[in-house]
């Protein structure tokens, strides 16, 4: 009766500053979802980038994708990260590539410089702490792309290579996937099983019941 599931999306640094002592405080249990590409590394994630170049750029003024961006206040910053993480998220691998690349030039904000903790991931160790008091990790993909952009072959690496790698550092058996920002199709549902999962986690809202698919 009354049961819940905790899950945390992406396993960001501040899990374990923040989320961890309060979930340990009140005997929680709670899953993490890795995007494994970033664990351990001190790099800031594509999907990250607008938010973390615009939030710290000195610049006023950029033009990217065809439209000049007013960066004079928090308020046009808010504007300008809601709208462009949008269209960064529906271009193509390598459009987005430049157009992330062009960012960076033009906000000259230097990502490899990140010490925020809200950006940065966690560590295999901080993981493995963090599993020995009722934090389990599952995978999140690798590289958190749109799956539903990508060709089979690419979907099903990208399931198998981010099982195996926490199945490695963590000595464990993953049983759930999380389809990253939420999108999956029914080709992307079928690889799922196939890469050895038992289950598939999305952002619909709403009860789960017995037909649940």
């Amino acid at each position: 009766k009354n049961q819940l599931i905790i899950t945390f999306d992406d396993g960001y640094k501040n899990m374990y500053t923040t989320a961890y002592p309060l979930l340990k405080k009140y005997n929680l249990l709670a899953t993490i979802f890795l995007p494994t590409e970033y664990t351990d590394k001190k790099k800031v994630a594509w999907y990250d980038m607008v938010t973390y170049c615009i939030a710290h750029t000195l610049i006023k003024k950029i033009r990217i994708l065809g439209k000049e961006y007013s960066l004079v206040n928090e308020s046009e910053k808010k504007e300008a990260i809601l709208e462009l993480k949008v269209k960064v998220k529906d271009l193509s691998t390598l459009d987005r590539q430049r157009a992330l690349k062009e960012l960076v030039w033009q906000t000259k904000v230097n990502p490899k410089k990140c010490t925020d903790k809200n950006f940065l991931f966690l560590s295999w160790q901080e993981c493995k702490e963090m599993e020995k008091n009722g934090i389990s990790f599952e995978p999140h993909s690798g590289t958190h792309p749109v799956l539903t952009q990508l060709s089979k072959e690419e979907i099903l690496k990208e399931m198998r290579d981010s099982k195996k790698c926490i199945e490695k550092h963590l000595n464990k058996k993953c049983r759930a996937f999380a389809y990253p920002f939420g999108e999956y199709d029914t080709a992307t549902h079928k690889i799922l099983g196939k890469a050895g999962y038992d289950a598939g986690l999305t952002t619909v809202y709403g009860k789960n019941i017995y037909t649940t698919e």
